[in-house]
């Protein structure tokens, strides 16, 4: 069995303390408008966009497989918490 691959590069773009758009560069794919959700406890969800069919069901554009989804949502987790740290500036 392989390995899942790893993100090449996490683009996080936080729009509140607990909402953020994400773009995730994969081996050979590019993705974006991805929404991560961070709860109460830290822990984050990945939500990915949808398209309505003409039967008016959501389809998601994008999926990943299992060991994929976990290791994007490790990568944002930790690009998130050195997003939230205060910066050091100079003084």
């Amino acid at each position: 069995m392989q390995d899942a691959p790893a993100p090449e590069r996490v683009s996080l773009r936080v729009i509140a303390h607990d909402f953020a758009y994400v773009s995730v560069r994969l081996p050979g794919v590019s993705l974006s408008g991805i929404q991560a959700k961070r709860d109460g406890m830290g822990r984050v969800r990945l939500v990915f966009p949808v398209t309505t069919g003409r039967d008016g069901q959501e389809y998601p554009l994008m999926a990943l497989q299992p060991g994929t989804l976990e290791a994007v949502t490790r990568a944002v987790t930790a690009a998130w918490a050195e997003a939230s740290r205060p910066s050091q500036g100079v003084h």
